[in-house]
């Protein structure tokens, strides 16, 4: 699921306006909104912000749209 997705189901399933969802996520409004629409880049610093935020509900890892690899046994 791309981030813009992400965020504002999350957003809209807690009932949250962009500006309280802003507050929480401690991010600004504008920049919230430009996550959600595609215009902004997701920095690591906003998606730890997002990933604290949500108590690990939106990772950081998702939201960056990195994916996970198992590390080869030695």
């Amino acid at each position: 699921m791309r981030k813009k997705r992400m965020l504002r189901a999350y957003r809209k399933a807690n009932d949250w306006t962009l500006e309280t969802a802003a507050k929480k996520f401690g991010l600004s409004l504008s920049y919230l909104s430009e996550l959600e629409t595609d215009v902004a880049p997701m920095t690591l610093a906003a998606a730890k912000k997002i990933e604290a935020a949500t108590k690990g509900k939106l990772t950081a890892i998702a939201l960056l749209g990195l994916k996970v690899r198992a590390c080869p046994s030695p």
